[in-house]
């Protein structure tokens, strides 16, 4: 069986020039031709007017939604929290907390709405034996070349960059 076409929903300000029109006196037919739009979309929209007294559109049914603003706030805290928790970690918190289940999906779906989207780690870079010795081998030298105390004052030792001994840390943040 094929599924009915998807009709279009007209903007609120078209509805409104529709009905103001209306109220001029216009007919459905010239109201159509000034705005082109069918007749029967206008014949729809002055029916929906008369029947509800306005012009927005009447509420749908659908699947309720699992949480409320409340819940919406403590996933977000959760996260501000720990932002290297997985979505399926926070599911199992919130849920947790107010007894109902909440899935993984819905969390990212909420955080998103926040303008929260999931990050992957950045990748350290991974130190092969190879580099570990040379970096032995290195430290080595310098404590053999700056043998005195006072030498080592002279000495600036920075090192900004974070890595990884044992292959990837695997951390997501949701």
């Amino acid at each position: 069986m094929q599924q009915a076409p998807r009709r279009k929903e007209y903007s609120q300000d078209l509805r409104l020039r529709c009905v103001a029109k209306s109220h001029r006196g216009l007919g459905a037919k010239r109201i159509a031709r000034e705005l082109e739009i069918p007749v029967s979309s206008v014949k729809t929209i002055l029916r929906a007017y008369r029947r509800r007294g306005h012009t927005f559109s009447a509420p749908r049914s659908g699947r309720p939604r699992i949480t409320d603003e409340r819940t919406d706030r403590r996933i977000v805290r959760a996260v501000e929290k720990n932002r290297f928790a997985s979505a399926v970690a926070i599911a199992a918190e919130v849920s947790d907390e107010i007894g109902r289940p909440v899935m993984a999906t819905t969390v990212r779906n909420r955080l998103k709405a926040t303008g929260l989207n999931g990050r992957s780690s950045r990748k350290k870079p991974y130190l092969s034996k190879v580099h570990k010795s040379k970096r032995l081998a290195y430290a080595k030298r310098m404590l053999a070349a700056l043998p005195r105390e006072e030498d080592w004052a002279n000495v600036l030792v920075t090192d900004e960059a974070s890595v990884q001994l044992n292959g990837s840390t695997g951390k997501i943040s949701f």
